[in-house]
């Protein structure tokens, strides 16, 4: 993400709920553009493109691709869903400012639908659902042995950061988002740590070149706590979570990524992950596919980690990033917290993937359902109406 997609979400801008207005606001009547420059133009027009990979230029920012596999799963629509539920799912769809919503149910996708001219094809951006991937490689490194335990610390595979004050945080409180540094997470706000953390990803700061130079940098914004002690939700804990996969790996998260995961679970395209010409990437922010693909991600979670007879994510590590492992404050995600992905219930029987403005993939395991969402909702004010209708479809 540009430091201009920052610094529009730094403005709320009010977005009606009415599709057709909101279609005006987004750009519509330009083709929804992405050759908007801040702050000489209207950027909120731009959005609809930029959240679907097609990035402004001149721009820094690298784009890698994810590669995916030969087989392709079969997820096409069964028309067979109740009418109810369908006027239901309509209904949400119409009032709520998404580029895409379906829905699976029981390995069967009952609902597919989008707007603001984006189609199946798109590929569109998770924002803050790709910390979920990032723990699913953390999960795979463990696995293949290249990263001993979530008890390591950060120090043991990035020296480089041992003037940085994540350097004895341990992997699981990374994972958890209980490292104790005092980051202040503002997605809003022009000069916070996130809207700092994002420039360096993607290219566009004017003062660090590389991800390691601004995390030994980084001075805590807010008080320090004792690791383990508190959940505090955390960008820098997600890219050096990314960082400490390519030293354990010696590949970079993007490769690692397609060759143990993306490829392996049946998806129709390739995805993209966006970083800096440092060959950083933005790990809290910056994966892009079909909502399609992710879907199929979501087929194989609800399936223990398994596609077919393949065991692509040991069961165990499914079991715990998606477990109820710490409680939260009141923030947008949840109640509780896995590793690196909100838990919506005590038990952890619904978890989600979720990213700010309208992004989530939530997961009932009671009912087998998947509802996936890529919005480009500024306020984030629709999140309790989208949560409603996950609850609805789920029964």
């Amino acid at each position: 993400m540009s430091k201009i997609i920052l610094l529009i979400l730094a403005v709320c801008f009010p977005l009606s709920s009415q599709s057709e207005i909101n279609e005006s606001i987004l750009g519509k009547g330009e083709n929804y553009p992405s050759n908007c420059e801040y702050p000489k133009s209207n950027y909120v027009k731009c959005l609809v493109s930029w959240f679907s990979a097609n990035d402004p230029s001149p721009s820094p920012m690298v784009r890698r691709i994810v590669k995916n596999g030969a087989e392709v799963r079969e997820l096409s629509l069964d028309s067979s869903i109740d009418q109810i539920v369908k006027s239901r799912l309509d209904d949400t769809f119409k009032r709520t400012p998404l580029m895409a919503m379906l829905v699976v149910k029981n390995g069967k996708l009952i609902y597919e639908n989008y707007q603001y001219d984006r189609k199946p094809s798109d590929t569109l951006m998770y924002m803050s659902m790709t910390k979920s991937l990032v723990a699913l490689s953390i999960g795979k490194a463990i696995e293949l042995g290249n990263i001993k335990s979530v008890n390591d610390t950060v120090s043991q595979y990035l020296p480089e950061l041992s003037s940085s004050p994540y350097a004895n945080i341990s992997i699981k409180n990374l994972l958890q988002m209980t490292s104790g540094v005092g980051y202040n997470y503002d997605p809003y706000g022009y000069d916070s740590d996130t809207n700092r953390l994002t420039l360096v990803t993607n290219g566009y700061s004017e003062k660090f070149s590389s991800l390691s130079n601004y995390l030994n940098s980084f001075k805590p914004s807010i008080k320090n706590s004792e690791q383990g002690k508190f959940f505090n939700y955390d960008d820098n804990n997600t890219n050096i979570l990314a960082m400490i996969i390519k030293s354990a790996t010696k590949q970079p998260l993007d490769e690692f990524f397609s060759q143990q995961i993306w490829s392996k679970i049946g998806t129709e395209s390739p995805g993209s992950w966006q970083g800096n010409k440092n060959t950083d990437l933005m790990a809290h922010a910056g994966f892009h596919s079909t909502p399609k693909d992710l879907a199929r991600l979501g087929l194989v979670l609800l399936n223990e980690g398994k596609y077919g007879d393949q065991q692509i994510i040991s069961k165990s590590w499914i079991d715990t990033q998606f477990a109820p492992l710490v409680k939260t404050k009141i923030l947008k995600g949840g109640d509780f917290y896995g590793y690196q992905t909100w838990v919506l219930d005590e038990k952890g029987k619904q978890f989600a993937f979720k990213g700010n403005l309208g992004q989530s993939m939530m997961i009932d395991k009671s009912s087998n359902t998947i509802l996936v969402t890529f919005g480009v909702d500024l306020k984030n004010e629709f999140w309790p109406d989208i949560f409603k209708t996950f609850v609805y479809v789920s029964k």
